[in-house]
């Protein structure tokens, strides 16, 4: 029993930082299905809980180690979602 959603995304999390290539492929699946669809009852609730998947994605990428699994998971919220901790603005890579 997950309390919410965001107490799941933490726990998985940790999940994959420990079992790392013990995991399952389908596991990061569920994880993925759920930040994408949501609870379906409340929009807003939704899009918060992918914006706290995208924030809490983000400020891993300084670990110098994490388990490929989970890279696969960060990439793709990050890609889907990336722009929800950004105020929505695309920035030029600096020269």
């Amino acid at each position: 029993y997950a309390p919410d959603n965001s107490w799941f995304i933490r726990t998985m999390n940790g999940v994959f930082e420990l079992g790392g290539e013990l995991v399952r492929p389908d596991v990061a699946h569920n994880l993925m299905r759920l930040i994408a669809e949501g609870s379906g009852e409340d929009d807003e609730a939704d899009m918060a809980l992918r914006r706290f998947a995208a924030a809490t994605y983000y400020s891993m990428l300084d670990r110098p180690i994490l388990p490929d699994i989970l890279v696969c998971v960060i990439c793709w919220v990050l890609g889907e979602y990336g722009y929800l901790i950004g105020g929505g603005v695309a920035r030029e890579p600096e020269t």
